[in-house]
């Protein structure tokens, strides 16, 4: 059984932020770990649906209350990036 080009990418990825193999390969497992995300559009959303299936948590700020990664992150801020307590507020939930 191969692995598909994308699984293989995002198992490069989360390897390269320290994650085990193990870990990447699991995707029935909800890791304690918390991505942030600033700005909620399409790479966002690309990024969220990877983390999905490996069990990565996924915060994000977006000014807007109906962006594409509104409906797959595990939370998601709705507040602007030149907002300090907003962005404060989403490093503190990141942390």
């Amino acid at each position: 059984m191969g692995i598909s080009w994308s699984n293989y990418v995002n198992m490069r990825l989360f390897l390269s932020m320290g994650i085990s193999g193990e870990d990447c390969l699991s995707v029935h497992k909800v890791s304690e770990m918390l991505v942030g995300i600033l700005g909620g559009g399409q790479l966002g959303q690309m990024l969220c649906q990877a983390a999905s299936q490996i069990g990565i948590k996924v915060l994000t700020l977006d000014p807007l209350e109906n962006y594409p990664t509104s409906s797959l992150s595990h939370q998601h801020i709705v507040g602007n990036f030149n907002d300090g307590s907003a962005v404060l507020e989403f490093a503190k939930r990141c942390s």
